[in-house]
């Protein structure tokens, strides 16, 4: 489904992101205290830019959908 599409390309993007690749290379080389610390200081980071994910996704929903209408307008008569 599209909603499936939209948060494997996501992800993709996320897990490229340096916390994540930080964290995932660090992975069981310290206690679990030191781990938790990082995690839980790098969470707001982590937030805002989901929160940012979804209003970029909100701001140009609209544009998409329209120009979408619009090259499948412009197809339907090319191929009339």
């Amino acid at each position: 489904s599209e909603e499936r599409i939209i948060t494997t390309i996501f992800l993709d993007k996320f897990l490229n992101d340096k916390f994540i690749n930080n964290y995932l290379i660090n992975v069981g080389k310290s206690d679990s205290n030191t781990q938790s610390f990082f995690v839980n200081s790098v969470n707001g980071e982590i937030n805002d830019y989901f929160i940012n994910a979804k209003m970029n996704e909100e701001k140009n929903k609209p544009l998409c959908v329209k120009l979408g209408f619009v090259f499948g307008l412009i197809l339907f008569i090319v191929f009339l």
